[in-house]
């Protein structure tokens, strides 16, 4: 892979199915707080731990989140996950980010708060926490016990990980499937642009 000359940055991963408001305001949260250069938003292959009928294909994953970022400088999108074989590991992905930006960019993984506790269980753990520093997102009174104890955890087998709050952005990517499938509105949920590409590839109506 070709160098790129940035010196802070943050991956974004997920199944983004479909990527929302609730993703680019946390990603830009991140960006504006910690003062990266970029956010990589890098859509999943083939997850492990995620399988469910009605899941859109990789392809249409990664155009959604393509139609997205576009209009932001800061926000660049990846396809290294969505064109890997087999199933899509934390561990690859960032070896291949380490690969592309060079040992010295300074490199984080953003995740939910609710998956701070499973971290440790991920492919390669122990080795991945050594490489990367996470940024836990939460919003204000959200897991907060659950999370002071999965981060204690973590910091205690050797992860670097930090908690950043971001405003309340009440949708999930589970609500907007089902609002699609019910004919009901995902207006002001997600980008006009991504709901144009919702609507006219047919997505999540059965």
């Amino acid at each position: 892979m070709k160098s790129i000359e940035i010196n802070r940055a943050a991956i974004m991963g997920g199944t983004f199915d479909p990527i929302h408001y609730g993703h680019l305001l946390a990603a830009e949260r991140v960006r504006e707080e910690l003062n990266l250069d970029c956010i990589f938003f890098i859509p999943s292959g083939n997850p492990p731990h995620k399988d469910y009928d009605g899941m859109a294909s990789s392809v249409h994953r990664y155009n959604m989140v393509e139609c997205a970022v576009t209009s932001n400088p800061f926000f660049k999108i990846l396809d290294i996950e969505a064109k890997r074989k087999g199933y899509s590991y934390t561990i690859d992905t960032v070896n291949q980010m380490i690969e592309l930006l060079g040992s010295r960019c300074k490199l984080y993984f953003v995740i939910g708060a609710d998956n701070a506790g499973d971290i440790l269980n991920w492919k390669n753990a122990h080795e991945l926490i050594t490489k990367i520093e996470f940024i836990a997102v939460t919003r204000p009174g959200q897991w907060e016990e659950k999370l002071k104890y999965n981060v204690s955890v973590l910091r205690d087998e050797g992860c670097s990980i930090e908690v950043l709050q971001i405003p309340l952005v009440p949708v999930t990517s589970t609500e907007i499937r089902q609002r699609v499938k019910s004919n009901k509105s995902i207006r002001y949920l997600v980008p006009k642009e991504v709901r144009e590409y919702i609507y006219t590839n047919n997505l999540y109506k059965s």
